[in-house]
This record gives C-alpha cells, structure tokens and sequence, in this order.
C-alpha cells in the first residue's frame, strides 16, 4: 500500500483516500486490496470434500495434501478480480474455523494460483447472511479476531463517529498493525441485522486517515 493511499471500505464499497481527496470506487471494479495483500472476492462454491479425498487431480493445489487431512477441512472456491487483468480469477481456499463463511458472501480474499500448487486464502467477511440473527450477532467477534490479526494489529480503545440505531449488535473496532514496516491504522464497525453482517472498514498509514472524512463515511453507512 502506498505510504499516500488509505482505503476505506464501506459495506463491501470501496473509496481511495488519496492526498485528501475521496473518490468512489464501485463495488465490482475495486482497485486496492483491502487489507494488505488481499482483493474483494465472493464465495463461490464449496468442494465436496469425499470426492477430493479420492481424486485431487484437478486442483493442484490440494494434491500434495494428506487424504485425512482434506477430508477434515471444507474447502471454498473464491474467485476475484487482480488489478491488472479484467477477468476474475477462481481460487481455493480452505475454511476458516472463526469465520462463518458461506456460498455468496462477499469476502477479501488473499490470491492464490491453483494451478500452480497455492491456495488461497480467506481474510474477512465484508458482507454475508446467515441462517439466523442469532449466529449473525456471534459472528463479529470472529470478524474482530480476523481483522486485526490481518494486519498483525494489537486492538486499543475505539472512538467511532455516529452512532447505529435499528441493528441488533455492533462492534466498533480500532487497532495498529505494520504492514512491510509501515504502520497501519484500522478502523472497523461490524453490524449485524438481522441473519446480515456487514463491514464498515477503514485501513491505511494513520497520517493519510483524516478524522473529517472517517466520520463522513462511517455516519453515512445505514444497513437495509
């Protein structure tokens, strides 16, 4: 990430912060992965997990995996989209047990190259639904868990402009991390309503994360 950039992710909308001007970036075309090393994905599949146990020829990535070991394990096929090729691009990542991922969330997803024997890999859910409001609520500790350790973060105390109202729980999260030994602020509010979670996210160097424009984006972010 460049020492200038800051991004900021809204509900699974992307804005560059770039020498203090903000500028929209859709949703389906995101320019800047999100936390360091990691692009807007959906999950697209799950594998079935039997049938890779007795054939994993066709992903690579899992062939040089133990049988026992797959089996253990439910594996996701993700797919983004690399800055600089248009077309998404499919991955495999293995499930991770404090996140609640499903077929359909909108997820940041650090790449990996199948065919070339790397997996890839699931970071956070950026906006997803669940079988029910109970789990959904349980989830944002384990988005908290996954957000911070993403950036190698230590958490401290969280001053979050606005307030939500008509949602069942929110976490405001704030942390520092170091990403290639530039520090990093995290800004996050996980929001659950409903059997839906979203984030709102803010990351970047703390010199370029101005408390007029986080405020702006983090009051007018109101889930459906």
């Amino acid at each position: 990430m460049n020492r200038k950039q800051a991004l900021i992710i809204i509900g699974g909308m992307a804005s560059l912060f770039l020498s203090g001007c903000a500028q929209l970036v859709p949703p389906h075309h995101p320019q800047l992965p999100l936390s360091p090393g990691a692009l807007d994905g959906r999950v697209r599949g799950v594998l079935d997990a039997n049938a890779l146990a007795v054939d994993r020829s066709p992903w690579p990535c899992l062939a040089a995996l133990p049988p026992e070991v797959v089996i253990a394990s439910s594996w996701f096929v993700v797919d983004y989209r690399l800055p600089t090729d248009p077309h998404r691009q499919q991955g495999i990542a293995k499930e991770v047990p404090q996140l609640p991922v499903s077929v359909g969330d909108h997820v940041e997803v650090f790449p990996g190259n199948c065919q070339r024997g790397e997996l890839a890999r699931i970071g956070a859910i950026l906006a997803a639904e669940l079988p029910d409001a109970e789990r959904a609520g349980k989830a944002l500790d384990s988005m908290q868990t996954a957000l911070v350790n993403n950036i190698s973060g230590n958490l401290k105390e969280a001053h979050i402009a606005g307030k939500q109202t008509n949602v069942d729980r929110v976490l405001d999260i704030a942390a520092d991390g170091v990403s290639r030994g530039q520090p990093l602020l995290l800004q996050a509010r996980p929001i659950a309503k409903g059997s839906r979670i979203y984030q709102v996210l803010i990351i970047g160097n703390p010199k370029d994360v101005s408390a007029e424009n986080a405020e702006t984006f983090f009051t007018s972010f109101k889930p459906t």
